[in-house]
Parts: structure tokens; C-alpha cells; sequence
């Protein structure tokens, strides 16, 4: 379904700064200028610490038509897919390429799982993927069993080296949790 709530961009000191800093000329015009279409609520992981609650709230999954009335609304420039996983979604690429074809760039936060298959990444490729947004927490096993609940460190760098091999640009995002991966951070960087 669909819903709006208070982001820190809310508070219009903060918002200004971070514009200036991240958002280019064409993008400050629109307010947000990045919209998080949350697709499902259904992830092929189960992690511990999921704080999204996947698989857990069984919400409304928006689909082509809901994901077109919403973009046609939208000013800015960014539309991300995100969830649960939502690579998971059989019409994933009906989705991206329905939104790219209304002039819309387009970005997937994802866990990672899927990119490990070249061609599931090629076909992100194809649809139109800008911007893959990984989920990367660490550089060893025991954070991830710690974090996820399970070893998957060849996993994420399966994923890296097929993302980069098909020139999909790459946002790697990390969850810090004290006492668990805040070493990871520099090895990281």
C-alpha cells in the first residue's frame, strides 16, 4: 500500500544542508527528489535483525498499475525499489522498465541474493537498473551470521564482482551495529 511518513528531511535546516550537498541543480527543484517504493514485504531472507520486520507484516504489494499512478504524481527524478527483497518479484522488470519508460531512473535496494546469477544481473541491465543499492555489512562470516543469520560473505562478493562486470552503477549500504561490524567500517571504506 501506500503511505507517507516524517523523514529527517523534515527538518528544514538539515533537509537545505543535505540538498546542497548531495542533490544536483535539476534535482534541488523537486521535493523529495528520491522516492523508496517499498514493493513487497516478502524477503528470501530471514535475518535477526531485520528492522523492516520482513516476512513478519503482511502489507498490500503494490504492482505496475499502483508503481504508474504513483510516478505519474512524482516530481523528482529517482524512483528505488525496495521491501523485503524485491528481487524476488516475478514482474521486478516489468516494474523498472514501466518506470524508466515514463523518464524515471531507477534504483534497487536489495540484499544482494540474486546478483550472484550473471544473468539475473544482465537482465537488470536490460530493464533499465541505474543503481543497485547492496546491502554489504562486513567483510567476514561472523557478521553476517551475527547480522543475517547465516554465512554470506561469497554471496555479497559473487554479487560486487557480477555488478561491476555488467557496469551497473553500485551504492554499497551498510547496517552498523554496535560491538557487531563498526570494525568493519574502515575496511569497508
Amino acid at each position: 500500500g501506500e503511505k507517507t511518513s516524517l523523514h529527517i528531511y523534515d527538518i528544514p535546516q538539515l533537509y537545505s544542508e543535505m540538498r546542497r550537498i548531495f542533490c544536483s541543480e535539476a534535482t534541488r527543484k523537486a521535493y523529495p527528489h528520491e522516492l523508496v517504493a517499498y514493493i513487497t514485504t516478502e524477503c528470501n531472507f530471514g535475518c535477526p535483525v531485520c528492522y523492516i520486520d520482513a516476512n513478519h507484516c503482511k502489507d498490500k504489494e503494490l504492482f505496475v498499475d499502483d508503481i504508474l499512478r504513483i510516478a505519474q504524481k512524482y516530481k523528482g527524478r529517482f524512483i528505488h525499489f525496495s521491501g523485503g527483497e524485491p528481487t524476488i518479484r516475478e514482474d521486478l522488470f516489468k516494474m523498472v522498465k514501466a518506470v524508466k519508460n515514463l523518464g524515471f531512473k531507477v534504483g534497487l535496494f536489495s540484499n544482494g541474493s540474486k546478483f550472484g546469477d550473471y544473468d539475473f544481473v544482465c537482465k537488470c541491465k536490460e530493464a533499465g537498473v541505474d543503481l543497485i543499492i547492496l546491502s554489504f555489512e562486513g567483510l567476514n562470516d561472523d557478521v553476517y551470521l551475527q547480522l543475517k543469520g547465516q554465512k554470506l560473505l561469497s554471496i555479497k562478493l559473487k554479487a560486487l564482482e557480477n555488478i561491476r562486470k555488467s557496469g551497473i552503477n553500485l551504492y554499497l549500504f551498510c547496517s552498523v551495529a554496535a560491538g557487531v561490524n563498526d570494525s568493519q567500517i574502515v575496511p569497508l571504506l
